[in-house]
């Protein structure tokens, strides 16, 4: 019996000339379908929901920080809170800003070439995948409306260039601390990642190595883009990693910002507040009169080997008997001398007895009196 004798048998008559069985394929191709139509649905789901929130999207000076989520920047409106916006607003527009922002972005993915190709694919099954049927009877391209939008995808990879730069400023502003100088926190590299992604995704654009190489006869006499074209054809090759990369962690952005915003993120789990024994660190000299702040600052610097934020160390020797006095006025139950001061205790690092507790339940008393 030869090969051809046991090969399937396929008689052609189905959809647009193809084989009436649906695909010959005996693996899981549906799964790859399956998870784009989950994952770009999750996310217009989530990026809808937040931009019609209108709050939550900044974490400013009254947190040491100076964060704006990329679905807000650059915000527009007359509403933006103070500090998000970038020097001008839209006096009319009252409404969240982010549904003018992200006109862009939406605009840009959804007349991505590789995008194009995963939706086509996943929702209209335009085909769902490689010898697998499509579901359509006819094909008409992108030639009616409004798949001939399509063709704006030129111009939107422009406007993306341009809100790339404002979030990479954003992404600069993320290192300021107002009130303790510059330095890098979470949300500093939450925000460089998220701008680094996003010219990753754009760079890596067909329209960008179009841009840089196409309609171009001689490489020779146009250097200047030939170099352009060789920086961006490698990015080009992963222009599918970097699209996801960026969809997920632009939303990942946002969710961190929000949580941080509103004060979710402390309800993640057990705080570690909760669980401090020790004290807080407070030059108060009530049981070591030769105490003060400036020795204070010293162990502090020390104990950090100098690599601390030399100015909040300051900060926090200087005020921090005036927390610990404004804690017991709140209803905070510090531990008393005889005299009926505060009680200071030794603690490792520290020259003099300095740390205000309530016994071995101090973070917990804290907590209690914050809350209440």
């Amino acid at each position: 019996m030869t090969a051809l004798d046991v090969a399937t048998k396929v008689q052609l008559g189905g959809v647009r000339g193809g084989p009436d069985e649906t695909t010959l394929r005996q693996d899981r191709w549906w799964i790859q379908p399956v998870v784009t139509v989950s994952i770009l649905t999750a996310f217009v789901i989530y990026s809808t929901w937040a931009a019609f929130q209108n709050k939550y999207y900044y974490v400013g000076a009254n947190v040491h920080r100076d964060l704006v989520s990329p679905f807000y920047s650059p915000c527009l409106a007359r509403s933006c809170v103070a500090g998000s916006k970038i020097g001008f607003a839209l006096g009319w527009w009252t409404w969240s800003p982010a549904l003018i922002i992200l006109i862009v972005p939406l605009g840009f993915r959804l007349t991505c070439y590789y995008y194009r190709r995963s939706y086509y694919r996943a929702f209209w099954w335009s085909p769902p995948s490689c010898a697998v049927a499509d579901a359509h009877g006819s094909y008409s391209g992108e030639t009616r409306f409004p798949l001939i939008m399509q063709n704006a995808h030129r111009y939107f990879f422009f406007l993306g260039l341009i809100l790339n730069v404002l979030l990479s400023y954003d992404a600069i502003r993320a290192f300021r601390q107002p009130g303790l100088g510059w330095g890098v926190t979470v949300g500093t590299v939450v925000l460089v990642t998220n701008a680094t992604l996003l010219w990753l995704y754009s760079l890596s654009c067909h329209s960008c190595r179009h841009l840089c190489g196409g309609q171009v006869r001689s490489f020779r006499e146009h250097p200047l883009r030939y170099r352009f074209w060789k920086f961006v054809t490698p990015l080009n090759a992963k222009h599918m990693n970097f699209a996801w990369a960026s969809l997920i962690f632009v939303a990942l952005t946002d969710v961190y910002l929000r949580l941080v915003a509103s004060g979710a993120l402390t309800l993640l789990g057990k705080a570690h507040t909760v669980m401090a024994e020790g004290g807080i660190a407070a030059a108060m000299g009530n049981v070591q009169s030769e105490d003060n702040w400036m020795v204070h600052f010293r162990d502090t610097m020390r104990g950090g080997k100098y690599l601390n934020n030399y100015r909040m160390a300051e900060l926090h020797a200087k005020e921090s008997p005036d927390r610990v006095q404004e804690l017991e006025q709140w209803g905070a139950l510090f531990d008393r001398t005889k005299d009926g001061k505060i009680l200071q205790r030794d603690f490792g690092g520290h020259r003099y007895a300095r740390l205000a507790h309530v016994g071995d339940r101090t973070g917990l008393e804290l907590i209690r009196t914050l809350q209440q």
